[in-house]
């Protein structure tokens, strides 16, 4: 009998441990999952920016470029006015042509709105040092060791778009301290949400004989619990749910709190992130059993998501950093930076043949998500604009 308990102590100490570790998987499931879904998100928007980068280049624009190319000869052959065609291909092609006075004035008032943008970017570095030095678009001594050119349009053209890449990465950083300020918002709300779903599933694993839940022992006050016990009370839920002959009544019994949870959770996140966070459809038909599992499977890729993006903010239990808190506060930099950001592209966009463009109007105060879309837009332009060819036109040529 004896060797009996034995075996017994055993098998529930082996059973402990294969829980423990199915725990652990599924929190390094859901982080992985999250970071694939991150990466996705990233090559998509590289595959649209390309896109973008190719419009113009696909077999049809290369198609019409021969046909205007053939109609051009054909009327030089024929003694007839073959400079009107011909011009007809520069629709078509990434070149913007300009007479030789129209760009230096151009030059002009790029290099002016440039040396705007480097000192708003500056001041920022002086706050937070996550970009290169932007005294790479005003160096001291004659441009000497830079690796623009500040005399030419299309170096111009190039030292524009970095500047524009360096203040989307400030205006990121703004939108990201944002998103934690919500979260350190909403965290009361969802350590409540979780302390009734938590004690709930403890109250039913005791009623089927289960130990307590590992998620009894998560700290919930800690920002990194709120990241970490979702897997984890989803691994306490899948006991339950594996009962199926007894999973019915316990699944009633949870899913409107698991539901509450992931409702709180999305809505935390969109507002945190400030974009759209997708969810799992829900079917037209399924039992509560199927609707847990579904619920804890979803609530377990939000976590995820949010340790993806806010990883950093949890370790310090969601509260700012003063050199966050001081970025946010000279939020007007940003804006005074894209502003003459701004005026750039209006410039560019004036040139022949330049890309097409349809910006939004530039943010009001305290505006992150419009400051970020207005940027994202302007930058993404101006990567399309710099990859144009410029020609000069010179007088009598």
């Amino acid at each position: 009998a004896q060797a009996v308990i034995e075996d017994v102590r055993k098998l529930d100490g082996a059973r402990r441990d294969l829980e423990t570790s199915v725990r652990d998987l599924r929190t390094q499931l859901a982080s992985v999952e999250a970071q694939r879904r991150e990466l996705m998100e990233e090559v998509a928007e590289r595959d649209r920016r390309l896109d973008r980068l190719d419009a113009g280049e696909d077999a049809k624009a290369v198609d019409e470029r021969l046909r205007i190319y053939r109609q051009a000869f054909a009327e030089l052959e024929g003694g007839k006015d073959w400079k009107t065609t011909i011009e007809k291909v520069r629709a078509l092609e990434r070149v913007i042509s300009l007479p030789a006075a129209e760009c230096e004035t151009a030059v002009k008032i790029l290099d002016r709105q440039l040396g705007d943008v480097a000192r708003s970017l500056e001041a920022l570095r002086k706050i937070s040092p996550i970009t290169e030095d932007p005294k790479r678009f005003r160096p001291r001594i004659f441009g000497m060791g830079s690796k623009y050119d500040f005399k030419s349009l299309p170096s111009l053209l190039l030292a524009t778009r970095d500047s524009g890449r360096d203040l989307l990465a400030f205006v990121e950083r703004m939108r990201w301290t944002l998103g934690v300020t919500v979260l350190a918002r909403q965290v009361p709300k969802l350590r409540a949400v979780f302390k009734e779903l938590v004690g709930l599933v403890a109250d039913w694993r005791e009623k089927l004989g289960d130990p307590p839940p590992v998620s009894l022992t998560i700290r919930m006050d800690a920002g990194s619990g709120i990241l970490a016990l979702p897997a984890i009370v989803a691994a306490d839920l899948d006991t339950i749910l594996r009962r199926k002959s007894k999973a019915a009544l316990p699944a009633s019994d949870l899913a409107p709190i698991i539901e509450e949870c992931v409702a709180l959770y999305h809505k935390t996140l969109i507002e945190a992130r400030g974009e759209a966070v997708p969810r799992v459809e829900k079917p037209k038909r399924e039992s509560n059993v199927q609707a847990c599992a579904r619920l804890a499977g979803e609530l377990t890729q939000l976590a995820g998501t949010c340790e993806t993006v806010f990883s950093e903010a949890a370790r310090s239990d969601f509260r700012l950093g003063e050199e966050d808190a001081r970025l946010m506060a000279e939020e007007h930099l940003a804006r005074a930076a894209l502003a003459a950001l701004d005026g750039s592209c209006n410039e560019i966009a004036g040139f022949p043949n330049a890309p097409e463009h349809k910006f939004t109007a530039l943010s009001a105060r305290k505006d992150f998500d419009r400051l970020l879309a207005a940027a994202r837009e302007r930058v993404a332009w101006l990567e399309q604009a710099a990859r144009y060819r410029i020609q000069v036109v010179v007088a009598g040529a």
